[in-house]
């Protein structure tokens, strides 16, 4: 829902119009008393073999009254610390 009010309503997308990665992505999620404050998506690139595993950042949204508290920054530091973990070379 966060994606939906952040990201795709106020550009007159669908609710639920740009989820055609989700399936193979990975997604992570804010939470506080139940309520999700931030989210953002990681999807891996497919590569060609013996080539550098890649992943995108995409869709990041942060509840509006907690922009620039730095939740969005914790959270994709998280991203990115999995992303290595995971083998990943790259997020773009």
């Amino acid at each position: 829902e966060l994606r939906n009010e952040i990201l795709l309503r106020p550009i007159g997308v669908p609710d639920h119009g740009w989820e055609m990665h989700d399936e193979i992505s990975y997604h992570f999620v804010a939470v506080h008393d139940s309520q999700v404050l931030a989210c953002v998506v990681l999807r891996p690139i497919l590569s060609k073999p013996n080539e550098d595993r890649t992943a995108q950042l995409m869709q990041m949204a942060v509840k509006t009254s907690l922009q620039t508290t730095g939740i969005g920054r914790k959270l994709v530091d998280f991203l990115i610390e999995f992303a290595k973990q995971e083998g990943f070379k790259q997020v773009i």
